[in-house]
């Protein structure tokens, strides 16, 4: 891709050459951080990148280019204030010219950085998203892009205007695709329904099958996130605490449950009124073998 670009760049467009090129350079890198250091320090991606101003894009290339910008780990501070910027002004001047997955690509994408240690989402961003998706048809709404909303969301604790219509325009889109979510989708927006404290009992109930189903696909990640969200929004399902205090035997999870997660999953059970039976032991053992590691917050967690 970089020989082709520095062959083609003096006549690369804005239109679509240049946001398929960066597109394409964040996907078959797969986050892998050798080779996104590799594209970075490349002079080549260096004159893709700086080609053309973030106003220059269509909406679609902007969001592809903004996408790559957090795939790729790009980390200059003052470009991607002028991407928040210019995804802010293209939203507010002509709101109804965005896909709904262009508005989820870039929420996620500066939620990413954001995450990654680069500057803060712009809350202008935040908010002028959040007002074109309340106003827009949420039925073409996939579980990648419902989910690609809620992750942002919740990393930048929204609660704004409309922080409510939206979650329940979502969560009835989530009712309508049920039969299309998959364990890494279920966990993520209930860890996302946590932290921004929406709570439809309805929709947490009928995903319970789905969570019994896929548990034993579950990593230990998912199984705190899922554990957490129904303990946080205080939905008690027997079936949700039996399953995860037996997925957590499953060797490959006890292997990745992190210090973290041991706290997460003790503290949860807790909330969640139900003690573990199964796992109590492993969770005691392993929060033992970490003691030293905990900080004073994970202690008092654990105490308590």
């Amino acid at each position: 891709i970089l020989e082709l670009t520095k062959e083609f760049l003096p006549v690369m467009d804005a239109e679509v050459n240049v946001p398929t090129a960066m597109h394409r350079l964040g996907k078959f890198t797969k986050n892998n951080p050798r080779e996104c250091e590799a594209v970075r320090a490349s002079p080549t991606f260096s004159a893709l990148l700086y080609r053309y101003s973030p106003t220059d894009f269509p909406h679609r290339g902007l969001a592809n280019v903004c996408w790559s910008l957090a795939r790729l780990g790009v980390n200059d501070d003052l470009l991607l204030q002028q991407y928040a910027r210019a995804a802010t002004e293209k939203m507010a001047k002509s709101p109804g010219d965005f896909q709904l997955m262009e508005i989820s690509n870039i929420l996620w994408a500066f939620a990413y950085i954001q995450q990654a240690g680069g500057p803060a989402m712009p809350s202008e961003l935040t908010a002028s998203a959040v007002r074109h998706l309340i106003d827009r048809d949420m039925s073409e709404g996939t579980t990648q892009f419902l989910s690609n909303i809620l992750w942002p969301l919740a990393i930048v604790e929204y609660n704004g205007d409309g922080k409510t219509a939206l979650l329940e325009k979502i969560s009835a889109q989530m009712m309508q695709i049920l039969d299309q979510y998959r364990s890494q989708d279920i966990a993520n927006s209930l860890w996302a329904f946590s932290i921004l404290g929406f709570r439809d009992e309805r929709l947490l109930q009928a995903l319970v099958p789905k969570v019994v189903r896929f548990s034993s696909l579950m990593n230990a990640h998912e199984l705190c996130q899922v554990l957490h969200g129904y303990s946080v929004l205080d939905v008690y399902n027997e079936d949700i605490a039996n399953t995860i205090d037996k997925a957590v035997l499953d060797p490959e999870v006890k292997r990745d449950i992190t210090k973290q997660g041991v706290v997460t999953l003790l503290k949860s059970f807790a909330l969640y009124r139900c003690f573990p039976t199964l796992s109590m032991h492993v969770l005691l053992q392993m929060l033992e073998e970490y003691c030293p590691q905990l900080n004073p917050l994970e202690v008092s967690n654990s105490l308590w």
